[in-house]
């Protein structure tokens, strides 16, 4: 094996660890529901189609765009345990990497394949989103090598069967496929028949699922809720990602596609520039361009490399010049990444954020109404006391119902938020919905003002504007010790509240 390769191989042993490492301190908000729905599927043998776990909402017509993967969670963590939910999540996010680097000339690889590698690492735990990245690093490896493409271009169509059952990510794949199909028929001024009814048949594919159309009503709504990029921290702008792996990969990505920008093709161009604005407005959909980028990346690599070739002894400069800027990424990067571990051992999981002994606490003092709770919690009390409905969970911030009984609400996100802010009194939620408990974090007890790069959101009347400013439960509190509810359980974590 030349050094090349091993460069290569060592760069996916070393996130292979990191990716484990990751997963095992990390437990994603919505893993909870995703647990409890796999194990409904699996014992009844039906999929979802009504909401079980808010009492806000219970007339909305629950689409699980994850039944497939919320199966597979639960069939492995009952019978394994969560440690091997952990190593497959992992070794998918490995998966992503080992897809980009089939077929491509290693030489160059190292830096952005270590850099897109940093960059998911903020990203992994057990979530179905990697699967996305998984698939969309096979189907960019695909579409980007015509061989590969000519010879397993009908097998999209069947990629797609099965993507469409376990993410919504499967609707980036298809803004893709369908981009490089068109605009390539338009460049060439005809379209290929083939690749044509490459496109038709990925399409009617992703129609295969059990709700049929509503599957991509329900990915739209996500992905068109503007909301979302001002009030869930994840999907708030890339400005506020301080990973800087990203922003390393960012530049010379950026670079490289602008100096060589007449050498690739629109299709190429346009994706690109598409995923670049959709993973400067989210840090979500930061994971999507770096891999969808990654192929233009390193060939502009090679690029740069060919014109070095322009000048006396310019290609032995060039390879000096990426060992050393190779090393600067390790140098910049890697002492942040030690910090993360080092703070992890040293202070805790990330796990130890949820309320574990107040939930066992409610669980052996059930309360007879219901319960209010953070929407970051939601997810966990799904899994640890199912028994109770939550008002708000990682399933709901988007969901819109305008034909919602008044005894519910037509869009419980957009009230949670406003019962924090104070704009709705606790007093008239409580008695709607019959809450007679309130558990909250014993961080979120008092105002707390989002700042931005230092500046009070409260205090700034141009940010006011789109980001939610108090993100404390304080509010409530102060309401609810007037209303003279108790404090009935309290440990480092959480703080329960009863009527």
């Amino acid at each position: 094996m030349q050094l090349k390769h091993w460069i290569i191989l060592l760069i996916i042993l070393f996130y292979i660890a990191g990716f484990i490492f990751r997963a095992e301190v990390t437990l994603d908000p919505d893993f909870g529901w995703h647990l409890q729905f796999g194990r409904m599927i699996t014992k009844t043998h039906t999929i979802p189609r009504d909401d079980l776990y808010s009492y806000s909402m219970p007339s909305y017509h629950f689409i699980d765009h994850e039944w497939g993967t919320d199966s597979m969670i639960a069939g492995i963590y009952d019978k394994f345990g969560i440690t091997a939910l952990n190593g497959i999540f992992a070794l998918l996010g490995v998966g992503t990497l080992y897809f980009l680097s089939r077929g491509i000339d290693v030489r160059w690889a190292g830096v952005p394949l270590f850099l897109v590698g940093g960059t998911i690492l903020e990203f992994i735990g057990i979530r179905p989103q990697i699967i996305t990245w998984t698939l969309l690093a096979l189907l960019m490896g695909i579409l980007w090598q015509k061989k590969v493409w000519q010879k397993w271009r009908f097998a999209i169509p069947i990629l797609f069967l099965f993507w469409a059952n376990i993410h919504g990510g499967f609707a980036i794949g298809i803004v893709i496929l369908g981009w490089f199909v068109i605009v390539e028929a338009i460049s060439n001024r005809r379209i290929d028949a083939k690749d044509g009814l490459v496109l038709l048949l990925s399409v009617v594919a992703t129609l295969c699922n059990p709700y049929g159309y509503h599957l991509w009503v329900e990915v739209a709504k996500s992905a068109t809720d503007s909301n979302l990029r001002w009030s869930i921290q994840e999907w708030y702008p890339a400005v506020y990602f301080t990973n800087l792996a990203f922003w390393l990969y960012v530049v010379i990505s950026f670079f490289l596609v602008i100096r060589y920008r007449r050498k690739f093709s629109p299709a190429a161009l346009g994706i690109y520039a598409l995923l670049f604005v959709s993973g400067m407005s989210s840090m979500r959909n930061i994971p999507i361009f770096v891999v969808v980028s990654f192929y233009p990346t390193l060939q502009g690599i090679q690029y740069l490399y060919a014109e070095a070739g322009d000048y006396l002894y310019g290609k032995e400069r060039f390879v000096r010049g990426y060992i050393g800027f190779f090393l600067i990424c390790l140098f910049l990067y890697l002492p942040q990444l030690g910090a993360f571990v080092y703070g992890t051992i040293r202070y805790g999981d990330g796990q130890n954020s949820y309320p574990r002994g107040a939930a066992s606490y409610l669980s052996q003092h059930l309360p007879p109404g219901n319960i209010f709770a953070s929407y970051d919690w939601g997810g966990f009390l799904i899994w640890q006391l199912p028994e109770k409905k939550e008002f708000i969970d990682g399933r709901m911030p988007s969901w819109r119902n305008q034909s919602a009984f008044p005894s519910e609400s037509t869009y419980a996100f957009g009230d949670y938020q406003k019962i924090l802010q104070g704009t709705i009194q606790f007093a008239s939620v409580s008695k709607k919905y019959d809450i007679d408990t309130v558990l909250v974090s014993t961080s979120d007890t008092k105002v707390q003002h989002l700042k931005i790069l230092g500046i009070d959101v409260e205090k700034n009347a141009f940010l006011k504007r789109f980001f939610t400013s108090n993100t404390s439960f304080a509010p409530v509190i102060t309401q609810i010790k007037k209303m003279g509810w108790k404090e009935v359980y309290h440990d480092k974590t959480a703080i329960v509240f009863k009527k």
